[in-house]
């Protein structure tokens, strides 16, 4: 395929200066261009690689040059990905979580799991998207290169990003947040044993539905991460019975949950089908929940569509909410 072709899918760029970065920019090298999304930054990156049949591409997580997370950096990164995806014959490799990462490395039990085997890998990419973000005020400056396999440079250019917090729409819980039925076919509950806990504080989920079902759980923590509560490596079977009561951890499991900071409120959020539809496939690394990360918007997308080839009265959902308070709960984990 020619790099035309893959402008054309991406958009065009454009070409218009932003008045308010032009001094920093003619200091750092070439303009900056104005970022209303990531087609602009996607067909940059088609133009740079030229020929993309055969490519496998990895883009890494635009961040701030001394390391730091950004919303902006994440829902940048997360659009390029499904963006480029959509190329034929270009393959984009997930970008592997540094937690993950680390997790491999040392080879240390986490959440009370011995480490397994690492999952199988795919092919190592060949060519490589990274970028870092410089704060300039109102705007964030992004600096975007594509290197190959041997760190060859291909392309360099700056973006102005706006500077705004991102629409909760625009993020991993946002997607699973909207899929919602207008009249719940049946019910099905979460709760926990109170509204608000203390950081540290152990935590008890419960739920239970008025027929038989499977359920899917996710957590959105008050630090934005997302994780999946059910089904988990200690409790695989998210089939539930009859108005039973079900909780995560029971008395039976070997593990506990507390309570994370910072402040702030986190939220519950259960699916239930009547046919057992897996709504992500299963993958702990070494880790007991998994966690999707910001990149991981496509996998969250795929839950909508997959409810939505499910007759509207064979599943359900709800949701609960507590707060997390500054204050630190005892030694023993519990509060006040």
């Amino acid at each position: 395929m020619t790099a035309n072709r893959c402008l054309r899918l991406a958009g065009g760029i454009l070409t218009a200066l932003l008045a308010a970065n032009l001094s920093m920019a003619a200091e750092m090298g070439p303009a900056a261009e104005p970022l209303v999304g990531a087609k602009e930054v996607a067909a940059f990156v088609c133009g740079s690689l030229g020929e993309t049949k055969g490519l496998r591409v990895e883009v890494e997580t635009f961040r701030y040059a001394d390391g730091k997370d950004s919303v902006e950096g994440r829902v940048l990164s997360a659009d390029l990905r499904d963006i480029l995806a959509k190329t034929p014959g270009l393959q984009v490799i997930p970008d592997k979580p540094a937690s993950a990462s680390a997790a491999q490395g040392t080879g240390e039990a986490k959440d009370g799991v011995q480490p397994g085997a690492k999952p199988p890998e795919s092919a190592p990419a060949n060519r490589h998207v990274f970028g870092h973000l410089v704060d300039m005020g109102p705007n964030l400056l992004l600096t975007v290169r594509v290197v190959d396999d041997r760190s060859k440079a291909l392309g360099m250019k700056r973006f102005s990003v706006a500077k705004k917090a991102a629409d909760k729409e625009d993020t991993v819980w946002g997607e699973i947040e909207r899929i919602k039925q207008k009249e719940r076919p049946f019910g099905i509950e979460i709760w926990t044993d109170k509204k608000e806990y203390r950081i540290g504080e152990e935590l008890v989920i419960h739920f239970k539905a008025e027929r038989e079902c499977y359920a899917t759980i996710f957590n959105l923590g008050t630090s934005g991460n997302v994780t999946v509560l059910l089904p988990n490596r200690f409790y695989e079977n998210n089939h539930l019975t009859t108005l039973q009561t079900y909780s995560i951890p029971s008395q039976y499991q070997n593990f506990s949950i507390n309570v994370q900071g910072p402040a702030g409120t986190e939220k519950l959020k259960i699916f239930a089908t009547v046919a057992d539809v897996p709504l992500l496939p299963t993958q702990y690394l070494n880790s007991a929940f998994r966690k999707i990360e910001e990149g991981d918007r496509a996998v969250a997308r795929d839950i909508g569509i997959k409810l939505g080839g499910v007759d509207k009265t064979a599943w359900a959902e709800a949701n609960w909410e507590f707060k997390v308070t500054a204050e630190q709960a005892d030694a023993t984990g519990k509060g006040n």
